[in-house]
């Protein structure tokens, strides 16, 4: 009756465990406030230029294609090392409001090629804002949009 009492006991331990790893993975809930882990330091295309004190000079691609089924968006985002602020972005599709992709903080100097959205969009051409939110200590002091049309083309057949 013991060992079965401790192999209850190191089972349900087990499980516990198991719940919280799946949580450490797969579960913790989104910061839109800590950095983008996807950002990178550099630039893709943009080339410097002057920014005056408390402007921001928005660089992203307003007409990315995606392949039908893909999550990827190359969006381009660059928040070029001559911006004051840091930058995170919300996509929300316009006919339907919906914020299909969010990223993290991305720091001045540093880009992301990608975002990923929430779900695969349908084959067409999808309207949508990209709100712009500026950053400084984690605080948002201003932000702006931009419209962007999302292509979804059928995927190749070879």
């Amino acid at each position: 009756n013991g060992m079965v009492v401790l192999l209850a006991a190191l089972f349900a331990l087990a499980l516990v465990l198991l719940a919280l790893a799946a949580w450490w993975l797969f579960g913790r809930p989104f910061d839109p406030l800590a950095p983008d882990p996807n950002a990178r330091a550099g630039t893709l295309k943009a080339q410097p230029a002057d920014v005056a004190p408390g402007s921001y000079r928005l660089v992203l691609n307003q007409g990315p294609v995606v392949q039908a089924g893909s999550t990827e968006v190359p969006l381009a985002f660059e928040n070029p090392q001559e911006n004051g602020y840091a930058a995170r972005l919300d996509v929300t599709l316009d006919d339907t409001g919906e914020t299909v992709a969010s990223t993290g903080v991305v720091e001045p100097g540093r880009y992301l090629e990608t975002v990923n959205l929430s779900r695969a969009l349908d084959v067409g051409q999808h309207e949508a804002t990209v709100r712009v939110a500026l950053m400084e200590d984690k605080n948002e002091v201003s932000s702006m949009t931009a419209a962007v049309t999302i292509t979804v083309q059928e995927e190749e057949r070879g």
